[in-house]
C-alpha cells in the first residue's frame, strides 16, 4: 500500500537526517563540517543496497532499528541515559537485531573518546546498567507474553553450529565489501556452505575482515568508529541464534551498518585535502549511486520481475516460486501459475518452504 511505503520512504529520510547530524557532530573539528556531513547523508540515502529495505514495507523493522540506534547514539552523547534507554527499547520491539547497540555505544567510547573498555564500563556503570535493565525486560515480554507456541526459527547452515559459523562468516565479509562496491546487484547474494575452515571461501573472509579491522585501528576517531560499526551491526548474521533458512546475505541486513560506513565516507571526504577533488568524487559516487538505486527500484517495485529474479537466483528454494505463482494469479495467467505452484509443491511436497 502507498501509504506503509510513503512511511518507509519517511523513514529512510529520517534516517538520513539522523546521519547528517552525527556526522555533523562527531566533525566538528574538520574545516568543511557541513559540506562532509552533508555528503554521509547523500551517500547514505542514495545508496543502491537500501531499496530492498525501503521498497519492501516488511522490511520497515530494519529502519526503525537504524533511527532507534542513531537516537538512542545522540542521547548518550548527551547523557540522556534514559532517553537512550527508551530508543534502545524501542529498537528491540522493532527488531531484536537491536541488541546490537550496547556494543556499538561501547565502540563509541573506544574510539571517539578513546578509553578503554574498562574505563568505559566504570564511567558509565549506570548508562550501562539502564540497557542491561531494558534487555531484562525485553527477554521476559518475547520469551514469556509474546511467545509464540507455533513459532519454529530458522536452523543452523549446513545442520551444525560450526559449518553455520564458518558459512556466514563469509556472509559477513561479503557484507563488508557490498556497501563499498555494490556489484553485482542480487536479491539475496549467496556464499557456499562449508564444513572446513580452511575452504578458499572461509580463508578470504577471514583476511577481508583482519584488514578491515586492521584499517579501523589505524584510523582516525570518526573513522574508526564507522568502520567498527558497519560488523558489529552484521554480528547477528553469523546466525549464532539460528534464524536463516538460506546461506545468503539479504541487503537489508546491510542497512544498520550503512550508517556508520556513512560516518566513515564523511571523515575520509573531508580529509581529502583539495577541493575540486572532494567535489569531483561527490558527484561522481552520488550519481552512480543514484543510477543503480534506480534500476534496483524498478525490480522490487513489480512483482513479476522480482520473483522471476529471485527464481533465477536461487532455484533450488519453493517459496519464491509460490510468490512467483501468486503473482501469475493476480495477472490471470492460471497455466503459468498452475506450473509454478506445481514446481514447488515438488521442491517440497510438505508445505512449500525451502
Amino acid at each position: 500500500p502507498w501509504i506503509l511505503r510513503g512511511a518507509s520512504v519517511l523513514l529512510h529520510l529520517l534516517n538520513a537526517w539522523l546521519v547528517w547530524r552525527v556526522a555533523r557532530e562527531l566533525l566538528a573539528d574538520a574545516p568543511s563540517r557541513d559540506a562532509a556531513a552533508t555528503v554521509a547523508g547523500a551517500w547514505f540515502v542514495l545508496h543502491p543496497m537500501h531499496v530492498e529495505t525501503v521498497v519492501q514495507v516488511t522490511f520497515n523493522e530494519d529502519l526503525l532499528v537504524t533511527t532507534a540506534a542513531l537516537l538512542a547514539l545522540i542521547a548518550w552523547r548527551r547523557g540522556a541515559t534514559g532517553w537512550c534507554a527508551v530508543a534502545f527499547g524501542a529498537g528491540l520491539l522493532s527488531k531484536e537485531s537491536a541488541l546490537i547497540l550496547p556494543p556499538l555505544l561501547l565502540a563509541h567510547e573506544m574510539t571517539i573518546r578513546r578509553v578503554t573498555w574498562r574505563a568505559s564500563f566504570a564511567m558509565d556503570s549506570k548508562a550501562y546498567a539502564a540497557l542491561l535493565i531494558v534487555c531484562g525486560v525485553y527477554g521476559l515480554l518475547r520469551f514469556g507474553w509474546f511467545v509464540n507456541p507455533a513459532e519454529t526459527g530458522g536452523a543452523y547452515i549446513g545442520g551444525a553450529v560450526m559449518p553455520s559459523l564458518l558459512t556466514m562468516g563469509q556472509a559477513l565479509g561479503r557484507g563488508l565489501s557490498l556497501p563499498l562496491i555494490p556489484w553485482p546487484p542480487s536479491i539475496i547474494h549467496l556464499v557456499p556452505v562449508t564444513l572446513t575452515p580452511l575452504s578458499p571461501g572461509v580463508v578470504l573472509a577471514a583476511m577481508g575482515i583482519s584488514v578491515w579491522l586492521w584499517i579501523a585501528w589505524r584510523s582516525p576517531a570518526v573513522a574508526a568508529f564507522g568502520l567498527l560499526w558497519a560488523p558489529i551491526t552484521l554480528l547477528p548474521i553469523l546466525n549464532v541464534i539460528p534464524f536463516l533458512a538460506v546461506p545468503g546475505l539479504g541487503e537489508r541486513y546491510l542497512y544498520t551498518g550503512a550508517a556508520g560506513l556513512a560516518l566513515a565516507v564523511g571523515a575520509g571526504w573531508a580529509a581529502i585535502p583539495r577541493r575540486t577533488p572532494r567535489v569531483v568524487l561527490a558527484v561522481v559516487i552520488l550519481g552512480l549511486w543514484g543510477l543503480l538505486a534506480s534500476a534496483r527500484t524498478r525490480v522490487w517495485s513489480e512483482p513479476l520481475r522480482f520473483y522471476r529474479t529471485i527464481v533465477a537466483e536461487i532455484p533450488g528454494y519453493a517459496v519464491p516460486r509460490i510468490g512467483l505463482g501468486k503473482a501469475y494469479l493476480r495477472e490471470g495467467r492460471l497455466a503459468e501459475a498452475r506450473e509454478m505452484l506445481g514446481e514447488a509443491r515438488r521442491l517440497n511436497p510438505r508445505d512449500g518452504t525451502p
